[in-house]
Formats: structure tokens, sequence, C-alpha cells
């Protein structure tokens, strides 16, 4: 390694002051000054070279990219490795882009991959990424980043069953599911008075860090259109059955995460996990 290389010949240049005898003549002097400070550039090139180390691992280890540049923090649960952020991507994995749908009946009738903004406001896709609908998961080109995938239901259900194992829920019990607070945020969602509700005393939510932002949905039926922001949120899972598909959600009046088959056009969020 470089810095270890630059800190032996720091050494070696402490032992060579160590040897200079203690007569102070001006020549000495002079010596043990250069010599300090060599050994002080030294140590700043060491720090600047951990520091130049420390930047560019730190997107190998905790961050995913995926195809248009955006970036996702990622976090260990067990032995899973999900993204903390929604997706937010309009591009498929091979570049093709995903189609956007604003208008509420072209979206209920879209039969192939689409995306939305909650209430078409881009602002919104800041903090909650897209939503997408079932089709945009099932699509050949690939959704998530390389090396990630959307899980499946069965990929829910292990995470739920590590958390409640391990006494994530919010009693610190071992049996039933009441895990939501856990990964729920600890901001945005709109406040509820039940105890062990994810609305209820948000000071004690994300305890996983998997930081479940209430991003609400879009319905399949035009007249309803959007709702849930700062209520609820569901993110998708790859399984389905026909023309429905699973889906895990969390709910500001809930204290669990919920499972639920949901029609193929319902347009919700999107978490993934490693391979």
């Amino acid at each position: 390694m470089q810095e270890n290389k630059i800190l032996n010949g720091a050494n070696h240049i402490v032992k060579d002051i160590q040897k200079l005898k203690p007569k102070k003549t001006m020549k000495t002097m002079k010596t043990k000054n250069i010599y300090y400070r060599i050994i002080i550039g030294l140590i700043f090139l060491t720090s600047c070279s951990n520091s130049d180390k420390i930047e560019n691992e730190e997107p190998n280890s905790n961050v995913v990219t995926d195809i248009e540049g955006n970036t996702y923090s990622t976090i260990e649960i067990g032995t899973q490795i999900w993204t903390k952020e929604n997706l937010n991507v309009s591009k498929y994995r091979n570049g093709d882009p995903i189609l956007q749908v604003t208008d509420p009946y072209e979206w209920q009738n879209s039969k192939t991959g689409a995306w939305c903004y909650y209430a078409n406001q881009s602002a919104n896709g800041i903090i909650y990424g897209k939503l997408y609908n079932w089709h945009a998961i099932n699509d050949a080109r690939g959704l998530a980043p390389k090396g990630w995938h959307i899980p499946s239901d069965s990929e829910w259900t292990l995470l739920s069953d590590f958390l409640i194992t391990n006494k994530y829920n919010y009693d610190g019990t071992v049996s039933g599911n009441k895990i939501g607070k856990s990964l729920a945020s600890a901001n945005l969602w709109y406040k509820d008075s039940q105890k062990g509700a994810v609305g209820n005393n948000l000071t004690l939510n994300n305890s996983t860090k998997f930081t479940g932002l209430p991003a609400g949905s879009r319905w399949s039926d035009a007249t309803i259109n959007f709702s849930g922001l700062y209520f609820n949120t569901g993110w998708w899972s790859s399984t389905d059955s026909d023309n429905i598909a699973i889906k895990y959600g969390l709910s500001y009046t809930s204290e669990n995460l919920s499972r639920s088959y949901e029609g193929k056009k319902y347009g919700y969020s999107i978490r993934c996990i490693k391979d």
C-alpha cells in the first residue's frame, strides 16, 4: 500500500534525526528542521491518501446506481441487502424509455410498463421516487439496476420473518406481525393515536433503517386516480397470478407490514434487492 511506504519512509527519517548528536550547531538545527518539514509533508500525503481511499470505496460498498445515474443507499437486513430508497428510474436497464403516463384514463387502460409521479408532480419524485404499474416490473428489458432485482413474495416474507424473530415488533415480542414501525420512516407520516401504529410516536420508527416513506399510490380506476400520500405506501413484489400481483405495504393506522393482492394497473413504489 502506498501509505505504508510513506509511513515507513517517515520512520526512517525519525531514526536518522535521533542519531544526530545533541550538540546544537546551526548545521545540525537546519538539518533537523528540514527533516521535520519532510515528515509533516509525508503525514499530509498519507492523510490525503487515506481520505481518497474512503471516498472512492464508499460508493462501491453501500450505494447502487441505476441506468440514469440515480444513486440509492442500501441497507443489510439479515441475509438480504435492500435499497433504502424507492426506485426513481425512467428507463429500462437496456436504456429504452419507460412510458410516462399522466392521463388517468390512459393509465387505467395501459397494458404495458408505465410510471408516474404522485399527482403528476415531479417534486414528489424527489422525495418518494416514482410509482410504477406491475407491467414495468415484468418487462424483459429489466427495471432494477444491474446486479439487483425486484423482490419476490418469498423474499418479502423472508424479510418479515427475520424482523419478527429478531424482536423488531414494536412491543419486542417474537410472534405476530407488528413490524410496521421498524420499516417506516421517522417523518412525513400522518399521526395516529393507536399504540404501535406507524403514525404513533414517529420517533420510534425506522429501527431497521429501511426508511419506508408514505408515498401513496395510483389507482387503476381513473375516477379516483391518486390517494394515500402521507397515509400509506405500497411496494410491488415480482410475484403474480393471472391479472393480480402481490404488494406489500404500510399504513399510518396499522402496526403490521401488510400483504395483499392488487390489480396490475395500480401504481406503487418499488424497492430493489441485491442478487
